[in-house]
């Protein structure tokens, strides 16, 4: 053999150890790319599930607070009823009727806060009939 064909043969032999080299090592960074990008989707599934999850329960619980603001603001109109009867036959003092008024604006101004952010919530779930419709 000449020298030149030794220095061929070596250089074939260097570029085939490369490129098995280089292959495998390229093999093992897309294996580590998908487990990474995997590893994202997870996250990123887990975080969303988290979120619905969230979004449900505060829904629920605006849901049991709309229906005790209704309980507090009917029993306020009913005392200020009360309060107004009493008030024609002059038996409340001033004070009594004003707290009482309050007391109804009050509850009656809950109501619409509860009411407001249960339809704000369902709204960002796209619950509502009123959110696909515009109103």
């Amino acid at each position: 053999m000449t020298f030149r064909t030794n220095l061929r043969i070596r250089f074939i032999l260097i570029l085939i150890f490369f490129m098995r080299f280089s292959i495998r090592y390229k093999v093992q960074e897309m294996k580590v790319r998908a487990s990474k990008l995997k590893g994202k989707h997870n996250f990123l599934k887990d975080g969303l599930a988290l979120k619905i999850k969230s979004a449900f329960l505060k829904i629920k619980s605006l849901q049991e607070k709309v229906v005790f603001s209704k309980e507090a603001m009917k029993a306020a109109i009913a005392k200020l009823n009360l309060i107004e009867r009493a008030h024609s036959i002059r038996i409340p003092s001033a004070e009594d009727m004003i707290h009482t008024q309050f007391f109804e604006s009050l509850s009656i101004a809950q109501d619409y806060k509860t009411l407001y952010d249960h339809l704000m919530a369902e709204v960002k779930l796209g619950l509502s009939n009123n959110a696909q419709t515009g109103i």
